[in-house]
């Protein structure tokens, strides 16, 4: 009588190796380290040549915050990404152009106690569309 594995039991999960699987697995591996190695490289390379573009063009331009919004807003249409351009587009023309439309809103609070009755009488008339 032999005890059979329940199929949800952990030791189901327990990787089985062979000679193929593991020569596959090597492999797997030795990519993942070659990928990760290549991706260490091109960030220096980014980053010496970020050190090189500031040097070269930081330093000596003066840019501020809504230069950098236009530079990338042009960057997203090149890539054709409408959704960032226009985002970003909306938090430019909010620097760019004020908002024309706004308005100061002025809550009186009238108080019937503190008035007299021709002034309530008066505040009244004033309020009434008729």
């Amino acid at each position: 009588m032999t005890k059979s594995i329940h199929p949800n039991s952990l030791k189901n999960l327990a990787p089985s190796f062979t000679k193929d699987n593991a020569r596959e697995m090597q492999l797997k591996s030795a990519a993942s380290r070659k990928a990760s190695s290549d991706a260490r490289q091109a960030l220096k390379m980014s980053m010496g040549d970020w050190k090189k573009y500031k040097e070269d063009v930081l330093d000596h331009v003066d840019m501020n915050s809504l230069d950098v919004l236009k530079i990338l807003m042009f960057k997203a249409l090149e890539k054709d990404e409408l959704d960032t351009a226009s985002e970003l587009a909306s938090k430019i023309a909010e620097y760019e152009q004020p908002k024309l439309q706004r308005r100061e809103l002025q809550i009186e609070d009238l108080g019937a106690e503190t008035l007299s009755d021709e002034e309530l009488d008066k505040k009244i008339r004033l309020l009434r569309v008729i």
